[in-house]
């Protein structure tokens, strides 16, 4: 299952958001009910439930004798919140990892399609994001070039 588009909303007084009809029903499509929600640095990343599963797996595997394992597991993986949408489509983003990437109830996010994941972001921080990314555009494809088949 993979992730595109962006889908402006927003976030309601209660610390809700919709999740784009289109990701819903690609999600009821291969039956995933629970989708699970974790800070990154700037937004929040949501994963249908075995891809995050997949992840975390592929954590577990790497040696917690490395900080950086630890570190990731323990501001990444430790806060993440399992979710269900309700009859209305929406969410609940917890306010513990809103106020981590700066969401504000009643102000309007961007749901970013990710590939296996999608991401919601402050619209302002999203902007400023993707300008910079489409600054290095040029540069990263012909870095990337090589390593993608």
């Amino acid at each position: 299952m993979r992730f595109c588009g962006n889908y402006y909303q927003r976030v309601d007084q209660k610390g809700r958001t919709s999740v784009p009809a289109e990701y819903r029903s690609k999600l009821e499509a291969s039956e995933i009910k629970t989708l699970f929600i974790a800070p990154a640095l700037n937004c929040l990343e949501i994963y249908p439930e075995s891809d995050w599963e997949e992840f975390v797996r592929s954590i577990e595997k790497l040696s917690t004798m490395r900080k950086e394992v630890e570190e990731v597991m323990l501001s990444y993986i430790s806060p993440a919140f399992p979710a269900q949408w309700d009859s209305s489509g929406r969410i609940l983003l917890p306010q513990n990892l809103r106020e981590l990437v700066k969401i504000d109830k009643d102000k309007e996010v961007v749901i970013v399609g990710m590939g296996h994941k999608f991401q919601i972001w402050d619209k302002g921080e999203w902007e400023k994001a993707f300008n910079e990314a489409r600054s290095r555009y040029d540069h990263n494809r012909n870095l990337l070039s090589g390593e993608v088949s």
